[in-house]
Protein backbone atom coordinates (compact mmCIF):
# COMPACT_ATOMS: atom_id res chain seq x y z
CA UNK A 1 0.00 0.00 0.00
CA UNK A 2 2.87 2.44 0.52
CA UNK A 3 2.21 4.99 2.48
CA UNK A 4 1.21 5.40 6.43
CA UNK A 5 0.80 8.73 7.71
CA UNK A 6 1.10 11.08 11.10
CA UNK A 7 -0.40 14.82 11.61
CA UNK A 8 2.46 17.20 13.30
CA UNK A 9 1.10 18.31 16.85
CA UNK A 10 -2.62 19.87 16.28
CA UNK A 11 -4.93 21.09 18.36
CA UNK A 12 -8.58 20.28 16.67
CA UNK A 13 -10.23 17.08 17.17
CA UNK A 14 -9.32 14.25 14.49
CA UNK A 15 -11.55 11.59 13.26
CA UNK A 16 -10.90 9.20 11.32
CA UNK A 17 -13.09 6.17 9.35
CA UNK A 18 -11.36 3.37 6.97
CA UNK A 19 -13.07 1.58 4.62
CA UNK A 20 -13.07 -1.11 2.35
CA UNK A 21 -14.86 -0.95 -1.16
CA UNK A 22 -12.24 -2.21 -3.49
CA UNK A 23 -11.05 -5.50 -2.41
CA UNK A 24 -8.00 -5.64 0.43
CA UNK A 25 -7.35 -1.84 -0.44
CA UNK A 26 -8.35 0.85 2.38
CA UNK A 27 -9.62 3.76 1.19
CA UNK A 28 -8.99 6.73 4.49
CA UNK A 29 -10.65 9.55 5.61
CA UNK A 30 -9.30 11.77 8.06
CA UNK A 31 -10.81 15.57 9.49
CA UNK A 32 -9.93 17.84 12.16
CA UNK A 33 -11.56 20.34 13.60
CA UNK A 34 -15.58 18.80 12.70
CA UNK A 35 -17.77 17.53 14.75
CA UNK A 36 -18.99 14.03 15.15
CA UNK A 37 -22.44 14.71 13.30
CA UNK A 38 -20.56 16.39 10.52
CA UNK A 39 -17.97 13.81 10.33
CA UNK A 40 -20.14 10.54 10.22
CA UNK A 41 -22.03 12.44 7.32
CA UNK A 42 -19.02 13.05 5.49
CA UNK A 43 -17.81 9.68 5.74
CA UNK A 44 -20.83 8.09 4.88
CA UNK A 45 -21.08 10.40 1.29
CA UNK A 46 -17.10 9.29 1.13
CA UNK A 47 -17.57 5.80 1.14
CA UNK A 48 -20.61 5.88 -1.08
CA UNK A 49 -18.51 8.03 -3.49
CA UNK A 50 -16.17 5.62 -3.81
CA UNK A 51 -17.97 2.74 -4.29
CA UNK A 52 -19.69 4.71 -6.93
CA UNK A 53 -16.35 5.14 -8.51
CA UNK A 54 -15.39 1.72 -8.19
CA UNK A 55 -18.29 0.96 -9.96
CA UNK A 56 -17.07 3.02 -13.24
CA UNK A 57 -13.41 2.33 -13.36
CA UNK A 58 -13.12 -1.66 -11.90
CA UNK A 59 -11.83 -3.69 -15.44
CA UNK A 60 -12.41 -6.87 -12.93
CA UNK A 61 -16.47 -6.13 -12.28
CA UNK A 62 -18.23 -7.31 -15.32
CA UNK A 63 -20.99 -4.63 -15.31
CA UNK A 64 -18.73 -1.88 -14.63
CA UNK A 65 -18.53 1.25 -16.95
CA UNK A 66 -14.53 0.52 -18.21
CA UNK A 67 -15.97 -3.45 -19.15
CA UNK A 68 -18.73 -2.30 -21.19
CA UNK A 69 -16.22 -0.39 -22.62
CA UNK A 70 -13.79 -3.04 -22.81
CA UNK A 71 -16.49 -5.80 -24.52
CA UNK A 72 -16.99 -2.46 -26.99
CA UNK A 73 -15.70 -3.36 -30.93
CA UNK A 74 -12.87 -2.06 -32.36
CA UNK A 75 -13.02 0.87 -34.88
CA UNK A 76 -16.37 2.17 -33.59
CA UNK A 77 -17.07 5.17 -31.14
CA UNK A 78 -18.55 4.27 -27.58
CA UNK A 79 -20.66 7.06 -25.61
CA UNK A 80 -18.70 6.89 -21.89
CA UNK A 81 -19.65 8.99 -18.91
CA UNK A 82 -17.78 12.38 -17.77
CA UNK A 83 -15.82 10.39 -15.32
CA UNK A 84 -14.64 7.72 -17.52
CA UNK A 85 -13.72 10.10 -20.45
CA UNK A 86 -12.26 12.24 -18.12
CA UNK A 87 -9.82 10.10 -16.26
CA UNK A 88 -9.16 8.87 -19.93
CA UNK A 89 -8.17 11.81 -21.41
CA UNK A 90 -6.04 12.53 -18.25
CA UNK A 91 -4.14 9.09 -18.64
CA UNK A 92 -3.57 9.59 -22.18
CA UNK A 93 -1.34 13.33 -20.99
CA UNK A 94 0.43 10.89 -18.77
CA UNK A 95 1.19 8.43 -21.56
CA UNK A 96 2.73 11.30 -23.11
CA UNK A 97 4.80 12.92 -20.58
CA UNK A 98 6.12 9.24 -19.77
CA UNK A 99 6.62 8.67 -23.25
CA UNK A 100 4.50 5.68 -23.00
CA UNK A 101 5.97 4.27 -20.00
CA UNK A 102 2.39 4.66 -18.46
CA UNK A 103 -0.01 3.03 -20.70
CA UNK A 104 -3.42 2.51 -19.75
CA UNK A 105 -3.83 -0.23 -22.91
CA UNK A 106 -1.71 -2.60 -20.91
CA UNK A 107 -4.56 -4.99 -19.32
CA UNK A 108 -4.29 -7.62 -22.07
CA UNK A 109 -0.63 -8.10 -20.94
CA UNK A 110 -2.18 -8.50 -17.59
CA UNK A 111 -4.48 -10.91 -18.05
CA UNK A 112 -1.95 -12.91 -19.72
CA UNK A 113 0.53 -13.04 -17.11
CA UNK A 114 -2.29 -13.79 -14.53
CA UNK A 115 -2.92 -16.71 -16.80
CA UNK A 116 0.25 -17.93 -17.18
CA UNK A 117 1.68 -17.64 -13.78
CA UNK A 118 -1.70 -19.98 -12.59
CA UNK A 119 -0.35 -22.42 -14.58
CA UNK A 120 2.71 -22.37 -13.43
CA UNK A 121 4.41 -20.77 -16.69
CA UNK A 122 5.84 -17.90 -18.44
CA UNK A 123 3.75 -17.00 -21.48
CA UNK A 124 5.49 -18.04 -24.59
CA UNK A 125 6.88 -15.61 -27.32
CA UNK A 126 4.22 -16.34 -29.90
CA UNK A 127 1.40 -15.58 -26.83
CA UNK A 128 3.44 -12.19 -25.98
CA UNK A 129 4.07 -11.17 -29.71
CA UNK A 130 0.09 -11.77 -30.35
CA UNK A 131 -1.20 -9.63 -27.16
CA UNK A 132 1.33 -6.49 -27.60
CA UNK A 133 -0.53 -6.00 -30.70
CA UNK A 134 -3.28 -5.07 -28.67
CA UNK A 135 -1.27 -2.73 -26.48
CA UNK A 136 -0.58 1.00 -27.30
CA UNK A 137 -2.62 3.96 -26.20
CA UNK A 138 -1.67 5.98 -29.26
CA UNK A 139 -4.35 3.81 -30.80
CA UNK A 140 -7.05 4.76 -28.20
CA UNK A 141 -9.37 7.96 -29.52
CA UNK A 142 -11.41 10.38 -27.23
CA UNK A 143 -14.16 12.60 -28.83
CA UNK A 144 -15.21 15.20 -26.30
CA UNK A 145 -18.56 14.79 -28.63
CA UNK A 146 -18.79 11.01 -29.63
CA UNK A 147 -16.60 9.34 -26.71
CA UNK A 148 -13.64 6.77 -27.12
CA UNK A 149 -12.95 4.34 -29.70
CA UNK A 150 -10.11 1.20 -29.91
CA UNK A 151 -8.32 1.42 -33.09
CA UNK A 152 -7.27 -2.57 -32.48
CA UNK A 153 -8.91 -5.46 -31.65
CA UNK A 154 -8.67 -6.69 -28.94
CA UNK A 155 -7.82 -3.80 -26.84
CA UNK A 156 -8.55 -2.97 -23.31
CA UNK A 157 -7.43 -0.60 -20.61
CA UNK A 158 -7.34 -0.65 -16.91
CA UNK A 159 -6.49 2.21 -14.51
CA UNK A 160 -5.01 -0.02 -11.44
CA UNK A 161 -1.87 3.02 -11.79
CA UNK A 162 -3.85 6.14 -11.90
CA UNK A 163 -7.70 5.63 -10.11
CA UNK A 164 -5.99 5.88 -6.95
CA UNK A 165 -5.51 9.10 -7.55
CA UNK A 166 -8.10 9.99 -8.66
CA UNK A 167 -10.29 9.12 -5.94
CA UNK A 168 -8.06 10.89 -3.62
CA UNK A 169 -8.73 14.09 -5.37
CA UNK A 170 -12.43 13.38 -5.42
CA UNK A 171 -12.25 12.50 -1.63
CA UNK A 172 -10.55 16.17 -0.80
CA UNK A 173 -13.26 17.40 -3.09
CA UNK A 174 -15.98 15.83 -1.33
CA UNK A 175 -14.65 17.14 1.99
CA UNK A 176 -13.90 20.61 1.39
CA UNK A 177 -17.65 20.79 -0.33
CA UNK A 178 -18.47 20.55 3.49
CA UNK A 179 -16.22 23.45 4.44
CA UNK A 180 -13.86 21.34 5.42
CA UNK A 181 -9.96 22.23 5.17
CA UNK A 182 -8.15 19.97 7.43
CA UNK A 183 -7.92 16.72 6.71
CA UNK A 184 -6.61 13.75 4.69
CA UNK A 185 -7.84 11.40 2.32
CA UNK A 186 -6.92 8.75 0.06
CA UNK A 187 -6.92 4.91 -1.09
CA UNK A 188 -4.08 2.66 -0.62
CA UNK A 189 -1.13 4.42 -1.02
CA UNK A 190 -2.57 7.78 -2.50
CA UNK A 191 -2.64 10.27 0.01
CA UNK A 192 -4.14 13.77 -0.11
CA UNK A 193 -3.46 16.29 2.28
CA UNK A 194 -4.49 19.57 3.64
CA UNK A 195 -4.53 21.85 6.47
CA UNK A 196 -1.74 24.30 6.39
CA UNK A 197 0.59 22.44 8.87
CA UNK A 198 3.42 19.48 8.29
CA UNK A 199 2.27 16.41 7.88
CA UNK A 200 4.54 13.58 8.54
CA UNK A 201 4.55 10.89 6.07
CA UNK A 202 5.61 7.53 6.62
CA UNK A 203 7.14 5.56 3.79
CA UNK A 204 6.60 1.42 3.37
CA UNK A 205 10.16 -0.11 3.76
CA UNK A 206 9.65 -2.00 0.90
CA UNK A 207 12.18 -5.14 2.18
CA UNK A 208 10.29 -5.58 5.09
CA UNK A 209 6.27 -6.38 5.89
CA UNK A 210 3.59 -4.16 5.65
CA UNK A 211 3.47 -1.31 8.25
CA UNK A 212 7.47 -1.21 8.75
CA UNK A 213 9.11 1.89 7.68
CA UNK A 214 11.60 3.19 5.38
CA UNK A 215 11.84 6.82 6.15
CA UNK A 216 9.29 9.26 7.77
CA UNK A 217 9.17 12.64 5.74
CA UNK A 218 7.88 15.93 6.95
CA UNK A 219 5.95 17.75 4.06
CA UNK A 220 3.47 20.88 3.82
CA UNK A 221 -0.32 19.97 2.10
CA UNK A 222 0.00 17.94 -0.77
CA UNK A 223 -0.58 14.53 -2.44
CA UNK A 224 1.75 11.32 -2.18
CA UNK A 225 1.70 8.46 -3.89
CA UNK A 226 4.10 5.25 -3.86
CA UNK A 227 4.33 2.06 -6.44
CA UNK A 228 6.19 -0.52 -5.39
CA UNK A 229 6.31 -4.42 -6.63
CA UNK A 230 7.07 -5.82 -3.04
CA UNK A 231 3.49 -6.82 -2.49
CA UNK A 232 2.05 -7.96 -5.62
CA UNK A 233 4.04 -10.24 -7.77
CA UNK A 234 3.50 -13.23 -9.89
CA UNK A 235 5.34 -15.93 -8.89
CA UNK A 236 6.67 -18.82 -11.64
CA UNK A 237 9.03 -21.40 -11.22
CA UNK A 238 10.39 -20.43 -7.71
CA UNK A 239 11.12 -16.57 -9.40
CA UNK A 240 9.00 -13.71 -8.51
CA UNK A 241 8.25 -11.39 -11.04
CA UNK A 242 6.55 -7.50 -10.73
CA UNK A 243 3.16 -7.10 -11.57
CA UNK A 244 4.23 -4.23 -13.64
CA UNK A 245 4.28 -4.37 -16.85
CA UNK A 246 6.20 -3.05 -19.54
CA UNK A 247 3.90 -1.93 -22.35
CA UNK A 248 6.64 -1.77 -25.16
CA UNK A 249 8.56 -4.84 -23.87
CA UNK A 250 5.44 -7.05 -22.67
CA UNK A 251 7.51 -8.43 -19.95
CA UNK A 252 7.15 -7.45 -16.45
CA UNK A 253 9.62 -4.94 -15.03
CA UNK A 254 13.45 -5.91 -13.95
CA UNK A 255 14.91 -3.00 -13.39
CA UNK A 256 15.98 -3.12 -10.08
CA UNK A 257 13.45 -0.39 -9.02
CA UNK A 258 11.80 -1.88 -6.08
CA UNK A 259 9.52 1.26 -4.66
CA UNK A 260 9.13 4.44 -5.66
CA UNK A 261 7.47 8.19 -4.23
CA UNK A 262 6.00 10.79 -5.51
CA UNK A 263 5.34 14.14 -4.11
CA UNK A 264 3.56 16.66 -5.44
CA UNK A 265 0.22 19.31 -5.39
CA UNK A 266 -1.82 16.80 -8.31
CA UNK A 267 -2.66 13.31 -6.42
CA UNK A 268 -3.66 12.17 -10.01
CA UNK A 269 0.01 13.12 -11.83
CA UNK A 270 1.52 11.77 -8.21
CA UNK A 271 0.10 8.17 -8.91
CA UNK A 272 0.76 8.27 -13.26
CA UNK A 273 4.15 9.41 -12.66
CA UNK A 274 5.02 6.99 -9.74
CA UNK A 275 4.02 3.53 -12.21
CA UNK A 276 5.59 5.29 -15.31
CA UNK A 277 8.85 6.01 -13.63
CA UNK A 278 8.91 2.22 -11.79
CA UNK A 279 8.36 1.29 -16.02
CA UNK A 280 11.09 3.49 -17.38
CA UNK A 281 13.87 2.80 -14.60
CA UNK A 282 16.32 5.03 -12.59
CA UNK A 283 18.15 6.93 -15.15
CA UNK A 284 15.03 7.64 -17.49
CA UNK A 285 13.18 8.06 -14.15
CA UNK A 286 15.63 10.75 -12.63
CA UNK A 287 15.98 12.59 -15.84
CA UNK A 288 11.52 13.04 -15.98
CA UNK A 289 11.25 14.36 -12.79
CA UNK A 290 14.38 16.82 -13.55
CA UNK A 291 12.02 18.22 -16.42
CA UNK A 292 8.87 18.29 -13.59
CA UNK A 293 9.52 20.86 -10.90
CA UNK A 294 5.69 20.36 -9.63
CA UNK A 295 6.83 17.10 -8.37
CA UNK A 296 9.43 15.42 -6.52
CA UNK A 297 10.75 11.69 -5.61
CA UNK A 298 12.34 9.04 -3.92
CA UNK A 299 13.93 6.17 -6.16
CA UNK A 300 14.68 2.97 -4.37
CA UNK A 301 16.52 0.32 -6.23
CA UNK A 302 18.16 -2.79 -5.98
CA UNK A 303 21.97 -2.83 -7.44
CA UNK A 304 22.94 -6.75 -6.78
CA UNK A 305 22.77 -6.91 -3.32
CA UNK A 306 23.27 -3.34 -2.73
CA UNK A 307 20.38 -0.94 -2.39
CA UNK A 308 20.36 2.68 -3.03
CA UNK A 309 17.62 5.65 -2.46
CA UNK A 310 17.88 8.28 -5.53
CA UNK A 311 15.94 11.54 -4.05
CA UNK A 312 14.67 14.99 -4.93
CA UNK A 313 17.63 17.67 -3.36
CA UNK A 314 14.07 19.36 -2.82
CA UNK A 315 13.74 16.93 -0.09
CA UNK A 316 17.22 16.86 1.70
CA UNK A 317 16.45 17.95 5.34
CA UNK A 318 12.90 16.51 5.16
CA UNK A 319 13.80 12.60 5.39
CA UNK A 320 14.78 10.76 8.44
CA UNK A 321 15.12 6.97 7.72
CA UNK A 322 14.99 3.99 9.86
CA UNK A 323 17.20 1.36 10.87
CA UNK A 324 19.24 -0.19 8.23
CA UNK A 325 18.26 2.25 5.84
CA UNK A 326 20.55 4.97 7.24
CA UNK A 327 23.89 2.94 6.03
CA UNK A 328 21.74 3.02 2.45
CA UNK A 329 23.62 5.10 -0.72
CA UNK A 330 21.45 8.03 -0.95
CA UNK A 331 22.05 10.11 -4.35
CA UNK A 332 20.17 13.50 -4.73
CA UNK A 333 19.44 14.76 -7.83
Amino acid sequence: MGVVFYLLSHRDARRERVFYPIANIPCRVVIYGADERLFDEIAKVAEERVRELERIFNPNREESEVSCLNRGHSGEWHTVGRELQGLTSKALEWYGKTGGAFDITVLPLIRLWEAASKEGRLPTSEELKETLEKVGASSLIISEKRGIMFQKDGMEITFGGIAKGYIADELGRLIEGYGVHKYIAGCGGDLIMKGKRSFRVGVQDPKRSRGELMAVLEMPEGAVSTSGNYERFYEIGGKRYSHIIDPKSGMPVENGIISVTILGKDPIGADALATGITVLGVEDGVELLKKMPAFMGIIVKEEGKDLKIYYSKGLEGLITYNDMWNDVDKLPF
